[in-house]
């Protein structure tokens, strides 16, 4: 599966409008010291969309950091719902391939802390 295809799957899903941007993470499952790198494409108010080179079970809950601060292809307004950690349930993940390497894409809603 490509990624664009990953992401038009989902599109009808989604509540809120998505922004892109390039911005490192580390993630790894809740309550967990094992970290693995990722990359956010993109993100909205209430989740976000990642690739990853480990496959992530549907209903995981994840910890998420943001590496930095500065991203690509993501102007001020739209950073503002960028969080800078957090813990989301994984909504799907698929294996994807791009430039003869395989990865995978994951779609994160986050959860509300109250």
């Amino acid at each position: 599966m490509t990624a664009d295809k990953a992401l038009t799957e989902h599109a009808e899903k989604r509540g809120y409008e998505r922004y892109n941007c390039e911005a490192p993470i580390k993630w790894s499952y809740f309550n967990q010291n094992r970290f693995f790198d990722a990359k956010i494409l993109n993100f909205s108010r209430n989740g976000l969309y990642f690739e990853t080179s480990y496959e992530i079970g549907p209903k995981a809950t994840i910890f998420i950091r943001l590496q930095t601060l500065v991203t690509k292809n993501a102007s001020i307004t739209e950073k503002e719902y960028l969080r800078t950690v957090s813990i989301g349930e994984v909504r799907w993940c698929h294996e994807i391939s791009k430039d003869d390497i395989n990865y995978y894409a994951v779609g994160v809603r986050h959860s509300d802390v109250k």
